[in-house]
């Protein structure tokens, strides 16, 4: 049943973030619904397969914000939020640690970018 949500998620973010123009509000109402999800569901296991797209979910919202202009400013503390939550599940469950380690790089991207203006995706050093 998780495996089967997390299809739909991933298929639901895949239209919304295709969209053209991208409707900002309902990415957010989506991350959301899915933060809910994950945090209700976190003692779930899910196959690798769907952990991959869960990872994918998140990957395509952090996209939007590290792309910038006015979409990804709008979305960024939703995103912030989401790779957050994604780091604190278990691992083996719905994550695995490679995901939460991609997660963190993340969220020390949008804490680092959260006060640009300029719409630039910050760079590692």
């Amino acid at each position: 049943m998780a495996a089967e949500r997390v299809e739909k998620f991933h298929a639901d973010a895949s239209a919304l973030v295709s969209s053209k123009p991208l409707k900002a509000e309902k990415v957010k109402a989506e991350i959301t619904r899915f933060r809910t999800w994950l945090q209700k569901h976190q003692d779930e296991s899910l196959p690798a397969g769907a952990q991959g797209k869960l990872v994918d979910v998140v990957q395509m919202y952090y996209k939007i914000v590290a792309a910038g202009g006015l979409d990804g400013d709008m979305l960024h503390d939703s995103v912030l939020g989401v790779a957050e939550d994604l780091m604190k599940l278990p691992e083996g469950k719905l994550v695995t640690i490679k995901a939460k380690k991609t997660a963190l790089k993340w969220c020390d991207a949008l804490s680092a970018g959260g006060d640009k203006t300029s719409g630039e995706a910050p760079v590692e050093v």
